[in-house]
């Protein structure tokens, strides 16, 4: 649609501008609001702005302790080379001790061996010789059954012995022990000395012998 004409000297414009209204001459009555305290000061203290060390003074640091770093390593591996040879050397030292001592546990065994079997030997060397000292005891008592029975058939044999052949034996008879003598004559010297007895009596047996002597006679001329 066309717009009317309007008047001269009137704007082209058919918008217009409302104005905004006045401000009252006077403001209502309203509390009064108190002003803000002000903002107190925080007792916390200032934290320092970081400092950045210089690049050379970070290097030289740096620098430091690596040398630092490779001087304990170094002390740390000399102290392990130390203890590595001085553990060696304890070892062979230890291996040596540990050989003498097998060395001699094997000849200590050996000997062990060698004695008890010396042992078992002489055991049945014992045994024997105890089982022939039984048999040697036992004969020993039938030998001086036999001496005894002999000395006494030669004591009865005396009284009928000529006279000079009875003072002839004497001195082999008194040797015959009596009561408790026999304890302290042996059986070998008791059989040496009926043996004796018994040869002088074989003697006279097959020898003929003259001797004197003077008798008296019944009327005792």
């Amino acid at each position: 649609m066309t717009a009317p004409p309007t008047a001269r000297g009137a704007t082209s414009s058919s918008t217009v501008k409302a104005r905004p209204p006045k401000a009252p001459d006077a403001t209502p009555a309203s509390k009064s609001v108190p002003p803000k305290a002000p903002a107190p000061a925080s007792t916390s203290p200032a934290t320092a702005p970081p400092v950045v060390p210089a690049p050379g003074a970070t290097q030289a640091a740096a620098l430091e302790q690596a040398r630092l770093t490779l001087g304990k390593w170094i002390e740390t591996q000399q102290i392990i080379s130390r203890e590595r040879n001085d553990w060696s050397q304890a070892k062979e030292i230890l291996q040596g001790r540990v050989d003498l001592i097998g060395r001699e546990v094997g000849v200590l065994t050996e000997r062990i061996a060698q004695t008890q079997s010396a042992i078992t030997e002489s055991d049945q060397e014992r045994a024997t010789l105890t089982h022939r000292l039984d048999a040697l005891k036992s004969t020993s008592g039938e030998l001086d059954s036999a001496v005894a029975a002999l000395e006494e058939r030669i004591r009865t044999l005396l009284t009928k012995l000529p006279d000079p052949l009875a003072a002839k034996l004497l001195p082999l008879v008194e040797r015959m022990p009596v009561g408790e003598a026999v304890s302290r004559i042996s059986t070998a010297e008791r059989f040496q000395n009926v043996l004796g007895i018994l040869n002088e009596l074989n003697r006279a047996n097959s020898e003929i012998t003259v001797s004197y002597e003077v008798r008296k006679l019944d009327d005792g001329s």
